[in-house]
């Protein structure tokens, strides 16, 4: 027989669910801003290293801090403050730009591809669990985005062609974002 002290613990499922549904939006918030200063410091140095590659990041950028407000509305919606790590993050960002650009056109595309395909994969495994949980917000949110993100994955993988240091870079930065990714997940 189970008394007092032994009894399971018994968690509401309804906060769980919406406990996760905030830890997603705060993530993704947190990750277009990772990706605003990734864009940002590309743009900064390709004008050395790839100038024809400007134009795109602009776009990409934009893409980005569009992306990156939306997620702040959905936030305020939810009474949710940005991650407290942000600053962090932000500055490693910035620095992948800048190493990924030193590299010019294959660093560049390879991070891009790399990061993308990364979040693309997560973001569908958010709409999955989303969508069964019936947040409809934060679909809505996801979904108005991840067009521009194909779009940048797919550029980012156009961009590498056969190049050596591309796959490398790829190999690296892929596994780097995942982890930020399950790092953010519990901030």
């Amino acid at each position: 027989m189970i008394t007092g002290s032994s009894m399971p613990t018994v968690v509401p499922v309804v906060p769980l669910v919406a406990e996760r549904a905030d830890q997603f939006v705060k993530l993704n918030h947190l990750g277009e801003f990772i990706a605003i200063n990734i864009y940002r410091a590309q743009l900064q140095l390709c004008r050395w290293t790839a100038p024809t590659l400007l134009p795109l990041l602009a776009e990409f950028l934009a893409h980005e801090q569009r992306h990156h407000g939306l997620f702040a509305v959905v936030l305020a919606e939810r009474g949710i403050r940005p991650c407290r790590a942000s600053a962090v993050f932000g500055v490693a960002g910035f620095l992948l730009g800048m190493v990924t650009a030193l590299f010019g056109r294959p660093g560049v595309m390879a991070c891009t591809a790399a990061v993308e395909t990364v979040v693309l994969d997560h973001l569908c495994q958010q709409l999955a669990y989303l969508r069964q949980v019936g947040e409809w917000r934060a679909v809505a949110a996801i979904e108005s985005i991840v067009s521009e993100e194909i779009e940048h994955r797919d550029a980012g993988a156009r961009g590498g062609g056969d190049c050596l240091l591309y796959k490398v870079l790829h190999a690296l930065v892929a596994p780097s974002t995942a982890c930020v990714i399950a790092i953010g997940m519990h901030l």
